[in-house]
């Protein structure tokens, strides 16, 4: 018998919540970038369901459980997701230098760090965070789909950031010898990140899961 999902289909949990939905959502202040309220809803319920799993939760934990959640950054990510222009001019605004700042601690702590370097692990985030496919067809699919409100949005840009530079280090890594200086200098870097132990690894099982470790 196919178990019963937690957290009900959409259209039923907006019904369910739909009084704590309107006053989430205007917690969260979604009507400042224009984010519809049942966008939001889905956000919320992505939320719900990454938390609950396959686990039994009644209407009252749920709604404690989406009354925790950092509601205004849930909302401008679910804006960003959305690409409403608003969301992404406070966005560029307000986190660019900050993700700049996390990427040169970044690339320091690597052994490989400088400010045009820093910029570019920055800044090559924003073609997956505003959801741009490889092909450049299909619908958009938001890196801040992954963004679930249970840590702060800079929290979790941080840890997508130091995947991001990982993930660098292993495609140099397979391209430059290690018997060069930059070699060795990449494999440092690298055994650096293992040496975050279950930080890069739970992070490294995939996309969904990057927020497993710095969002609570």
């Amino acid at each position: 018998m196919a178990q019963e999902p937690t957290i009900a289909p959409l259209d039923a949990f907006c019904a369910q919540y739909a009084r704590l939905i309107e006053w989430l959502h205007a917690e969260a202040k979604g009507a400042r970038w224009g984010l519809a309220r049942n966008r939001f809803a889905e956000a919320l319920r992505r939320s719900a369901e990454k938390r609950y799993g396959g686990a039994r939760a009644g209407a009252a934990e749920v709604e404690a459980y989406l009354k925790s959640l950092h509601l205004e950054d849930l909302a401008l990510a679910c804006a960003c997701g959305e690409g409403l222009e608003a969301a992404w001019e406070f966005f560029i605004k307000h986190f660019r230098q900050e993700l700049r700042a996390a990427a040169r601690a970044i690339l320091r702590a690597s052994g490989a760090g400088d400010e045009i370097r820093a910029e570019e692990l920055a800044d090559s985030l924003y073609a997956e965070l505003y959801g741009v496919s490889p092909t450049g067809s299909g619908r958009r699919k938001s890196l801040f789909e992954y963004f679930h409100g249970r840590s702060k949005l800079s929290t979790w840009l941080r840890a997508v950031l130091a995947q991001r530079h990982v993930d660098l280090l292993r495609t140099s890594w397979r391209m430059v010898s290690l018997e060069t200086e930059e070699g060795e200098q990449l494999l440092a870097g690298y055994l650096l990140h293992r040496s975050a132990g279950r930080i890069v690894s739970r992070v490294t099982n995939g996309r969904a899961e990057v927020h497993l470790h710095y969002d609570h």
